[in-house]
């Protein structure tokens, strides 16, 4: 991998935030898998797991890496196909040591890595709007996490808390398309700055009241006779954050609403479809 001299800071300046939000994640996972029945072996099997597989996705929150991987992607083709190789490989062998590996589990991991290589090869060199190829891509990437298709191998294999695929599916949509396919204005980092606060603060205000109406109105949000510990609270928010609302928030405002606008020119009407798409 070539880095230039003055691409080295901001690289280890992400790398090192990355890091830190890599750290607290694996101490939140590694409270409940102490606190989870499993044998020693599983439990150390899975905490690595858990630093891999994670670690893919919070340490690609650094535009300079995302900027150095597409430049290799360019220099090295092959890499396009090398990297979910790799990530298929790692998958099976914490499959097989899980001992949850089976015929289908292979097959199936193996297409759902591999089939969208093919895809992203034939997007090389089209503009960043919308193609038919894209809408492809997306929804084999999707639809079979979303619908339970791929196997269910989590982490740690009982009792999971973040599944393989799921994983593996997100670090390969920002790859393929912050990298490879390089969507601009996407700004996926964890380096907030003072605006971003206030925008996160002034949203949230106007929301929750909202989400709390229609969450006790539809029996989504219930009252409980238990209340967590603070401890639990931030695992719960943490685990929110970093496994369901930043996911959905890369796929539908990073990439979906992102292709859409470059396809229509009108920066309303993507967003009008892509918040259509996502609450489908």
């Amino acid at each position: 991998m070539i880095i230039k001299d003055h691409q080295k800071e901001p690289l280890l300046r992400d790398l090192k935030l990355g890091g830190a939000y890599l750290v607290v994640l694996s101490l939140i996972f590694g409270a409940y898998l102490i606190r989870t029945p499993m044998s020693v072996g599983i439990t150390i099997l899975s905490f690595f797991a858990f630093i891999f597989f994670v670690g893919i996705y919070v340490l690609q929150a650094n535009p300079m890496l995302i900027k150095i991987l597409g430049a290799e992607a360019e220099r090295v083709p092959a890499l396009l196909w090398q990297i979910p190789l790799g990530l298929w490989l790692v998958s099976l062998v914490y499959a097989l040591l899980a001992a949850r590996i089976d015929l289908y589990y292979m097959i199936a991991g193996l297409l759902y890595c591999m089939l969208p290589v093919v895809f992203i090869i034939l997007l090389r060199g089209k503009d960043t709007s919308l193609q038919w190829l894209d809408v492809a891509l997306i929804l084999f990437m999707w639809l079979p996490i979303e619908f339970g298709w791929i196997p269910g191998l989590s982490i740690p294999p009982q009792h999971g808390m973040a599944g393989v695929y799921h994983l593996i599916g997100l670090a390969l949509i920002i790859y393929f398309y912050f990298a490879v396919r390089r969507l601009p204005d996407v700004g996926f980092t964890f380096r907030l700055k003072g605006p971003d606060w206030r925008t996160a603060i002034q949203n949230f205000i106007f929301f929750m009241p909202i989400a709390l109406i229609f969450g006790f109105a539809t029996g989504f949000i219930d009252f409980s006779q238990r209340v967590p510990s603070l401890g639990q609270m931030f695992a719960t928010f943490v685990g929110i954050a970093f496994f369901t609302a930043i996911p959905e928030e890369i796929l539908f405002r990073g990439v979906i609403h992102n292709l859409i606008e470059k396809k229509l020119a009108n920066k309303k009407n993507g967003i009008i479809i892509a918040l259509t798409i996502s609450s489908v």
